[in-house]
């Protein structure tokens, strides 16, 4: 029985691995706070996660985030506007209520999503990257989204699933919003990092193992 509980036990090591991962969520969550900074969060999120946990995940995590701020900034606030103009658009075609205008706010939705693709290689990439000038990181980003089309099309169902869980299912998003709070960001991230290691690899060689 007392093998259960040594350090090196497989729960032991379970029971760290989700300990880490709770950290890691509150940690990026409280570093997201002033918006603007989400980018650098979701970048340093992705670096840990990445890599097997060590004892002091938190540590590594503040350390890339520094490390990809202006990168994962950058390409955020760009991100953001382009985006907001994007839902703007969505927004003023669905209020005109023609059957044209219907069609037209499904072309946003669909350019909406598309830019969440491109947004799950962008963030990775600042870590991997973080020297990398911004035209050179999204026009990389689009080459991979495109060629791993299916990894990135579930990269985009990931990133939106809580809004839909929030929009469609919020008797469920309520219910399991303790376990959201406490590892949601994290395990998600851990989820991304599993489809993203084959392109990320290819392209950045060394730089991710």
């Amino acid at each position: 029985m007392s093998r259960l509980f040594r350090y090196d036990a497989p729960l032991m090591k379970a029971v760290r691995q989700i300990a880490h991962m709770i950290v890691l969520n509150f940690v990026f969550m409280l570093t997201c706070l002033p918006i603007f900074t989400i980018g650098a969060s979701a970048a340093a999120l992705y670096g840990v996660m990445c890599r097997p946990l060590d004892d002091d995940p938190a540590k590594r995590y503040f350390q890339l985030w520094k490390q990809s701020f202006a990168c994962a900034t950058k390409a955020f606030l760009l991100l953001a506007a382009v985006g907001g103009v994007v839902f703007f658009d969505y927004c003023l075609s669905r209020s005109m209520g023609a059957q044209h205008a219907t069609v037209i706010s499904y072309v946003f939705l669909g350019a909406g999503f598309v830019l969440m693709m491109a947004a799950g290689y962008v963030f990775p990439l600042c870590t991997l990257r973080p020297d990398m000038r911004i035209r050179d990181l999204y026009r990389l980003s689009i080459q991979l989204m495109l060629f791993y089309l299916p990894r990135s099309f579930l990269i985009g169902l990931i990133a939106l699933l809580f809004p839909i869980l929030a929009l469609y299912f919020p008797y469920y998003f309520l219910r399991f919003g303790l376990v959201i709070g406490l590892v949601g960001f994290s395990f998600l991230c851990k989820l991304n990092t599993l489809l993203l290691h084959r392109p990320l690899q290819q392209s950045c060689g060394d730089t991710i193992d």
